[in-house]
């Protein structure tokens, strides 16, 4: 019987140490294993944005970002729902002026924000020292500093600081690749700056990030998800990407409903998930995208934060969420994109299989499929998984059954998985395997250097049965590696 937050939660708990041996759980697929994540990085082709140029750029991503009235504008710290909200976000600049905040008004807060400042500038005072979190009853005070830049997170949702802080570098990196990181030349010639001005318009971006990033497993585990689906219906729409590459083309990518199909990069260019997760939020925040074609600067801050890139963003079929999404360095090669998108998108509904469908109807039935029950793996005990393959940066899961219907319940397992997850991999100690048995589910989290598995189970499964279970999950996923993920990424 542990206390953990204020609470008392009954749970028997097995963990060990990275060092020690563990149970045999099964093998990371060999395919996997032989992929790397990074190479060399050479952005060198970017050009890096200049300050002036950055209030044209962020007119242009603005215009194509579906506007949102924030609803809680006429709160301030005074009103009564201000301090019930589970989670605030606030941005200021080193010198305490107002950037952003998730609710309320940022003239209403002032203070707050002042306040916030003054903490973060005191404790700097300290021998250069520097605040990082604050626990005041249920309240979590979480602080980052980047650049000119202070990010505030207050909750109490009882995810634990190092969750929090990444929820808040990857707002930090929304931030970026509207702005780039030349925003720090701003504040160096002029501290008191007021950035509101620059950000105007593209707050639906930030409230979309902070949903984001407080419920979806590729922003906890720092990956991206790829569509289930045939092998070689993934690999001819990679051919049908490459045989259409056009002049000044650096990245080719297709996705459904943020599920990522195929990604077609130059050699020695790979891109981080968390860019690939950044530009997903983006399209995601713009309505408009799905009824026109789109163009617009975005910068990669993983890849070249100085530099906006530019984007052709189109859906090939608006039911399906089919969308593609071109990258180049030069602001000139709209036309360039353009007919390289048409010729993609001749290929995907002129390339016909045997039985008489097209390669684009095909893609429809792969999206309208996409989440896939847990009976296919055939293993009873086991209700809900999520799978991190490390090497290569993509994640699989099966789709929410009973008990977790509900939004309240698949929350609540979410928030499990956030606890399992911390105490893998945070803390001076992390673990290889915890094993946690609550009221209404059992947990077992393991990972490696090559792959780490979340997998949920009724609340009467033990240990060892929790553990043969994992050894055939993880022979299912060997078997269905190649629907799964991308295991073969055609270059430039």
């Amino acid at each position: 019987r542990r206390v953990h937050g204020g609470r008392t939660i009954d749970c028997s708990v097995v963990a060990m140490e990275r060092e020690e041996s563990v149970p045999e759980i099964g093998q990371q697929p060999s395919d996997l294993d032989n992929s790397t994540s990074e190479i060399d990085v050479q952005p060198a082709e970017i050009d890096e944005t200049s300050p002036e140029d950055i209030s044209q750029n962020v007119g242009q991503i603005s215009s194509v970002i579906t506007k949102q009235e924030n609803k809680y504008k006429d709160e301030d710290e005074r009103h009564p729902n201000f301090c019930k909200h589970k989670k605030h976000i606030f941005v200021l600049s080193n010198a305490g002026k107002p950037i952003f905040t998730r609710y309320g008004s940022d003239d209403s807060l002032v203070t707050l924000f002042m306040s916030f400042a003054g903490m973060i500038s005191f404790v700097k005072s300290l021998d250069d020292d520097q605040l990082k979190e604050i626990v005041a009853g249920d309240h979590r005070f979480v602080f980052l500093e980047r650049g000119s830049l202070y990010f505030v997170c207050v909750a109490q949702t009882r995810e634990s600081t190092e969750l929090l802080l990444t929820q808040l570098e990857f707002i930090h990196a929304q931030i970026v690749s509207i702005l780039t990181s030349t925003i720090d030349q701003i504040f160096l010639k002029d501290p008191s700056f007021d950035m509101r001005g620059l950000l105007g318009g593209t707050e639906p971006a930030l409230y979309n990030m902070i949903r984001s990033v407080s419920g979806t497993p590729t922003f906890l585990l720092d990956c991206v998800r790829c569509l289930r689906m045939v092998p070689a219906l993934r690999q001819e729409v990679a051919q049908t990407i490459h045989a259409a590459r056009c002049d000044g083309l650096l990245f080719a990518m297709i996705m459904a409903k943020n599920q990522l199909i195929h990604l077609l990069r130059p050699k020695k260019r790979p891109l981080a998930a968390a860019d690939i997760l950044v530009l997903q939020n983006f399209v995601c925040s713009s309505g408009s995208m799905k009824r026109n074609e789109t163009w617009a600067p975005v910068c990669l801050p993983r890849y070249n934060s100085k530099g906006h890139l530019y984007a052709h963003v189109s859906f090939l079929s608006e039911s399906a969420d089919l969308c593609l999404i071109l990258l180049t360095p030069d602001p000139n090669k709209f036309y360039n994109l353009k007919e390289c998108k048409d010729v993609i998108s001749k290929g995907l509904s002129e390339t016909v299989f045997a039985d008489g469908t097209n390669l684009l109807t095909a893609l429809e039935d792969s999206v309208s499929s996409r989440n896939y029950s847990i009976e296919g793996a055939q293993i009873p005990e086991l209700r809900h998984f999520i799978f991190l393959a490390k090497s290569i940066g993509q994640m699989t899961g099966s789709k929410f059954e009973p008990p977790y219907i509900t939004r309240k319940d698949q929350k609540r397992l979410f928030r499990m998985y956030q606890h399992v997850h911390s105490r893998l991999l945070c803390g001076p100690h992390p673990l290889q395997l915890y094993f946690v048995v609550g009221d209404k589910e059992t947990m077992l989290g393991w990972q490696t250097a090559e792959f780490e598995l979340l997998a949920t189970f009724s609340p009467l499964v033990s240990k060892p049965v929790a553990v043969t279970s994992c050894n055939r999950l993880l022979r299912w996923i060997k078997t269905e590696e190649q629907r799964l993920f991308i295991l073969q990424s055609p270059v430039w």
